[in-house]
């Protein structure tokens, strides 16, 4: 005697219609996340920008507390750099130290060419530009501010 037992489930898996349905609404949320995944790539890109600015201030600054003479950190909006010099005791002008590093590969707007010198008692100057600096990518917008006593905020 056979004993096999029959499945009264006339179709098993899935229907045409469902995995239409299915298929249409992993499409839809995919499309509503995608700007979403942009704008936070565009911040992140922006911030990192603002980021590496005030690292390079803050960088500088330290420097020139550490070694005990004057350093300068000028940031090129043209190229998008920032350049550390450097003005040993005893020297008549700043000289560079190493060579000119890229801020982002992100062609981020930079508001000015800013210049600054820090003195070895902590000191921030402004020889050219401002104490702000404005990075923008894609309509948005990080402002670095480094204050007289070295102090450097980034802020959206």
């Amino acid at each position: 005697m056979n004993h096999r037992k029959k499945s009264n489930c006339a179709s098993a898996g899935f229907s045409l219609l469902e995995a239409t349905i299915v298929i249409a609404i992993i499409v839809l949320l995919v499309g509503m996340a995608i700007p979403k995944f942009t704008q936070a790539i565009s911040k992140y890109k922006l911030r990192a920008a603002a980021d590496s600015a005030a690292w390079a201030m803050q960088s500088t600054r330290y420097q020139a507390l550490m070694k005990g003479y004057t350093y300068e950190l000028t940031i090129n909006s043209t190229n998008n750099t920032y350049q550390v010099l450097s003005k040993p005791i005893g020297a008549g002008s700043f000289t560079n130290v190493g060579s000119a590093v890229p801020l982002t590969s992100t062609p981020v707007t930079v508001s000015a060419t800013t210049t600054l010198t820090f003195s070895p008692n902590g000191s921030v100057a402004v020889v050219a530009g401002s104490q702000t600096i404005t990075f923008t990518y894609l309509s948005q917008t990080e402002t670095v501010t480094v204050t007289n006593y070295g102090s450097v905020t980034v802020t959206p």
